[in-house]
C-alpha cells in the first residue's frame, strides 16, 4: 500500500508539472486570439501539432501496460514518467511568442478557473487510486492534460459575458471619473515607434498628462489604470493604439468617447478597417488627423484633417521649408488661411510632422488663436 501511495504521489507530482504548463499556454494562445473562442478554434486548426503534441503519444503507455500486465504499480509508474517527459519536452519545444508576455487579468483569472477544474479531475483521480482504481486514475488525469486547449475554450465561453460585463463596467467607471476630472482624451494610432505619442505628451506638458498604451496594456486593463492613476492635475490622457483592432477601436470609442485622434501613415487595409470601424460605433470624437503624403482622407470622416510636411493639398501642411544644419523652419499653412510659423531642432522630417500636428492640436485646444498667424 505504501508502494502505491508513493507512486500516486511521484504521478501527481509529475501531472501537476504538464499539466499546469499546458494549461499556461493554452490560455496565452487565447488571450492572443482577443478571447474570441471561434477565433482560438480556428488557430488549433491551423496548427494541429501544438493541440497534440507526439510526446503526448506516450499516455498510450500506461494503458497498454494496464492490458497487457494489469498491476497497478507498473500503470503509476508508467503513467508518471510519460507525465515527465511530456512536460519536460514541453519545456524544450516551447513555441516562440513575439513581442514581450503579459498576463493580463482576463487570462490569469482564466488559468485560475482552470486550475479549479484541474483540481477536480484531481480529487476524483485520488478517490479512484485510494479506491483501487489505478487505471480510472489515470485516465481522469491524463484527459484534463490532452484536451486543455478544448477545457480553456470551454471555460473562455461560461465565464465570456462575466468578463465582458466586468470589462464595460470598468470602463464605465473610467470614463465617470475622466468626465468627473474634465480631462481631454487622445488617441494615438502609432504603428511604429511612439514617436508621435511621446511628442505631443510632451508638447501638452507631462505633469498634466497621463499616457498609456494598447501595445502593452487591453482595453480593460488601461481603464483600470485610469481608475487607479487619473487625479484632477491630469488634463489629457494620451492613449497609443498600436493597430486598428476592430473589436478594440469599437469598444473603445463606444464607452470613451475619445476627443480628439491622431492617425499615423496607416497601410489601405487598417485605414479601410479603422474607417469602417468608426463610422459604425457612436463617438463624440471631435477631430481626427491623419498623416498622408497624398492629401486622401479616411473614407466617410467628414471631420477628419491631413496633415503633410510635403503635399501641398493637405488640410495642414508646411511650406517655405528651409533647412539649417541644426534644425528646419517654415510656415504651418492650417485650412489655407492660418499661417503659423514652425521650428524643429533635427532635420528629420517627423520632427516636422509632429510640430504640424501640433498646430492642429493646438487650434483645437484653444493654445492657438488667429493673431498669432503670420
Amino acid at each position: 500500500m505504501a508502494i502505491l501511495m508513493g507512486l500516486f504521489i511521484l504521478l501527481l507530482i509529475a501531472w501537476v508539472l504538464s499539466a499546469t504548463i499546458k494549461i499556461k499556454r493554452s490560455a496565452l494562445m487565447m488571450q492572443l486570439q482577443d478571447f474570441n473562442t471561434q477565433s482560438y478554434k480556428d488557430y488549433l486548426r491551423e496548427n494541429k501539432k501544438l493541440v497534440t503534441p507526439t510526446s503526448e503519444m506516450l499516455f498510450i503507455i500506461p494503458a497498454l501496460v494496464a492490458i497487457f500486465d494489469g498491476t497497478q504499480e507498473m500503470i503509476l509508474l508508467t503513467a508518471a514518467l510519460a507525465f515527465l517527459v511530456v512536460f519536460v519536452r514541453s519545456i524544450t519545444t516551447s513555441q516562440k511568442v513575439e513581442g514581450t508576455i503579459t498576463y493580463s487579468k482576463r487570462m490569469q483569472r482564466l488559468i485560475g478557473f482552470s486550475y479549479a477544474s484541474l483540481w477536480l479531475f484531481a480529487a476524483f483521480a485520488t478517490g479512484a487510486a485510494a479506491a483501487g482504481f489505478a487505471e480510472l486514475a489515470v485516465l481522469l488525469l491524463v484527459t484534463p492534460v490532452i484536451f486543455a486547449h478544448q477545457l480553456i475554450r470551454v471555460i473562455n465561453r461560461l465565464t465570456g459575458p462575466i468578463e465582458e460585463n466586468v470589462s464595460r463596467r470598468t470602463m464605465e467607471d473610467a470614463k465617470r471619473l475622466i468626465r468627473s476630472y474634465e480631462a481631454k482624451i487622445i488617441v494615438v494610432f502609432d504603428k511604429n515607434q511612439p514617436f508621435l505619442t511621446d511628442g505631443i505628451s510632451q508638447k501638452l506638458g507631462s505633469d498634466h498628462v497621463i499616457m498609456y498604451s494598447l501595445y502593452d496594456q487591453t482595453t480593460e486593463e488601461i481603464a483600470q489604470a485610469i481608475n487607479k492613476d487619473l487625479t484632477e492635475t491630469h488634463s489629457y490622457v494620451v492613449i497609443r493604439f498600436g493597430h486598428a483592432n476592430k473589436e478594440e477601436v469599437a469598444d473603445f470609442f463606444t464607452i470613451l468617447e475619445p476627443n480628439w485622434m491622431v492617425v499615423d501613415r496607416l497601410n489601405k487595409e487598417d485605414k479601410k478597417e479603422l474607417a469602417d470601424t468608426l463610422t459604425t460605433v457612436s463617438t463624440q470624437t471631435e477631430k481626427v488627423f491623419i498623416l498622408t503624403d497624398e492629401g486622401n482622407s479616411l473614407h466617410g470622416m467628414n471631420h477628419a484633417i491631413t496633415v503633410s510636411s510635403k503635399d501641398q493639398s493637405a488640410t495642414i501642411h508646411a511650406t517655405d521649408v528651409v533647412k539649417h544644419s541644426s534644425g528646419m523652419e517654415g510656415i504651418a499653412v492650417y485650412q489655407g488661411v492660418g499661417r503659423y510659423p514652425v521650428r524643429t531642432v533635427s532635420r528629420d522630417n517627423q520632427e516636422l510632422t509632429l510640430e504640424l500636428i501640433w498646430i492642429g492640436l493646438a487650434k483645437e485646444l484653444g493654445f492657438l488663436n488667429d493673431t498669432e498667424s503670420v
